[in-house]
């Protein structure tokens, strides 16, 4: 490797050594947008066990969204155990307090018998929201991002390989987006692949039916927003793991 470097003359090096800093640039600004985006430390999590299996495996990688903390039974968070920098992936069985009162949380493996509280610190016998929980998952959505051989250049593919009810991307098993930002005639060498999921999120949040790939879908968020929720629920727990 070093001595491929070596005999590189001194523009292809600094070019080389450009590229590498751009990729690394690019990484750190992701990590950043995402945090400030899901108001949370960790934004991305890896699962280390097994306890959640079928719905989500060791080694799958979870987005997190740490913004609204009124936590429901049923729903899965990541907290780290106060005094050890380990995310666990649990899913809410109790709450107590909410509203005026600090929310408490007790958690439950999928797979475990028992509960969480002898994962807790010593003494504690629940999580509090505020302090203990780094995020909740919705579900796990599997999205791609492929970077073409010309990029910045080019902007960046994005399919959802996790079916998704959106009016904005495809149900064909492509999970292609409509996504004017990452069109080649809107994209430009300064966005920032951060920037271009924060578009993916904001689309995600507030659907442009106008533009839509899916018109039936498109036309029951228009025209019956309950029944699409409904259905958007259904979706999420069937094909991403997501709370009943």
């Amino acid at each position: 490797m070093f001595s491929a470097l070596g005999s590189l003359q001194p523009r292809q090096l600094l070019t080389q050594v450009l590229n590498f800093a751009l990729v690394l640039s690019t990484a750190f600004m992701l990590w950043k947008g995402l945090s400030v985006a899901t108001d949370s430390p960790s934004p991305i999590v890896v699962v280390l066990s097994g306890s959640m299996e079928p719905a989500f495996q060791r080694g799958d990688l979870l987005f997190l969204w740490n913004r609204g903390q009124d936590t429901q039974i049923g729903e899965i968070v990541v907290y780290n155990v106060r005094g050890k920098d380990i995310p666990i992936v649990h899913r809410v069985v109790r709450r107590y307090g909410g509203g005026d009162t600090p929310l408490k949380l007790l958690t439950k493996g999928d797979n475990n018998i028992a509960d969480d509280t002898e994962l807790y610190a010593r003494g504690q016998d629940y999580l509090e929201r505020s302090k203990d929980i780094i995020g909740s998952v919705g579900g796990k959505f599997e999205v791609h991002a492929t970077l073409p051989n010309q990029y910045p250049f080019k902007p960046p593919v994005i399919n959802w390989k996790t079916k998704i009810y959106h009016p904005n991307v495809t149900n064909d098993g492509k999970g292609t987006m409509c996504l004017g930002f990452l069109r080649d005639g809107e994209w430009k060498p300064s966005s920032r692949m951060s920037t271009a999921l924060e578009y993916v999120r904001q689309l995600m949040l507030d659907p442009v039916p106008e533009d839509a790939v899916e018109q039936a879908v498109a036309n029951e968020y228009n025209n019956n927003k309950k029944q699409f929720i409904k259905t958007a629920k259904l979706w999420t727990k069937t094909y991403a793991g997501g709370p009943g």
